[in-house]
């Protein structure tokens, strides 16, 4: 005996009603189709929705530097004076060396590259640092002093370099796997005035699927510094409908881009509504005179939403092919008055 026989039969003995073999065969393949759409959105949820963090305990992460930059506008043979806090977060004593380099733009997601290259842009030769070797006591701090002396007969636009620490050979035990040298810099970025260009262009910005179907959208642009000068653009992803309705907005944080260099904006936001939508990016620099715009387009199926319902539509039409002839006979008491 077949499955479709056998639910006929079974069927038939509770509620005394003969199922027709063509509409058992279809609502059992449809029943089939659901049930497969349950199982593929049920495997999201056999995974862990976030991996713990390892901790890296071991003795040579014993520092911290704040703030990680600095961003200060200055004219040609002005000098610069600031400080940097340097704490040890660890049990004993700890000595630190810090010295000038220059750096330049690495990835695009803000990394930066130590070098000994030297550049138009790097800023290494006008630093000074009042102490490049000190000692920090367990549990405690130190302020830095630092002084940046900018040339007469320098270039406007954007100049950058590092103050970079690192913790003394003598404090690192090979012993217990922490025989590489802890490094740390401090970014200092200066903007020297007069003839500058402060330009961006859009390479991309994208969703990264064209259809969801849960409520995690992920959107990601990358815009390229053409300009002299580095520059923070900020701004909204606004989420519009068919119809032009806007149904979201999101706040893109600003981040710097150095010159000749790309930087990625990648943003995700809960969204839990169906259909097909439209994505604007709105970023704007150069003290708002400046704009980046872009489109991207995606559709949202949101499973959480729509199973349910097909789940309900799948029990109706069932329910009318079984009690077709009941229903209809109802449908004309009530409007015809049978």
């Amino acid at each position: 005996m077949n499955f479709s026989k056998y639910l006929k039969i079974q069927f038939k003995s509770f509620t005394n009603i003969e199922i027709p073999n063509k509409f058992l065969k279809l609502n059992i393949k449809i029943g089939f189709v659901i049930l497969l759409i349950l199982v593929i959105q049920a495997i999201p949820l056999l995974v862990p929705n976030h991996l713990l963090a390892q901790v890296n305990q071991d003795s040579s992460i014993s520092f911290a530097i704040s703030p990680p930059s600095f961003d200060f506008s200055a004219n040609p043979g002005e000098s610069i004076k600031n400080s940097i806090k340097v704490e040890n977060l660890s049990n004993t004593p700890i000595s630190i060396s810090a010295k000038p380099e220059s750096f330049v733009a690495y990835g695009e997601s803000g990394q930066v590259s130590l070098t000994e290259d030297d550049s138009s842009y790097s800023i290494q030769k006008w630093i000074t640092i009042s102490t490049p070797k000190f000692n920090i006591p367990a549990k405690s701090f130190a302020l830095v002093e630092f002084i940046v002396n900018i040339p007469l007969n320098i270039e406007p636009g954007s100049h950058y370099g590092a103050v970079v620490f690192s913790r003394g050979s003598e404090d690192i035990n090979p012993s217990n796997g922490a025989g590489i040298e802890q490094q740390i810099a401090s970014l200092i970025l200066i903007k020297i005035p007069g003839d500058t260009i402060e330009e961006a262009n859009l390479e991309n910005f994208e969703t990264n699927q064209s259809l969801y179907t849960s409520t995690e959208i992920m959107f990601s642009a990358l815009i390229k510094n053409t300009g002299t000068l580095h520059f923070k653009p900020f701004g909204q992803i606004l989420i519009k409908d068919f119809f032009g309705n806007t149904i979201q907005t999101l706040e893109v944080p600003g981040k710097n881009i150095l010159p000749n260099s790309k930087r990625s904006f990648e943003l995700s936001t809960k969204f839990e509504n169906i259909g097909y939508y439209k994505a604007e990016l709105q970023l704007f620099y150069k003290n708002g005179e400046g704009r980046v715009f872009g489109e991207s387009s995606f559709i949202s199926l949101n499973f959480s939403r729509t199973v349910p319902t097909l789940l309900l539509l799948l029990v109706v039409t069932i329910a009318y092919a079984v009690f077709k002839k009941r229903i209809n006979k109802a449908f004309k008491v009530i409007l015809k008055g049978e």
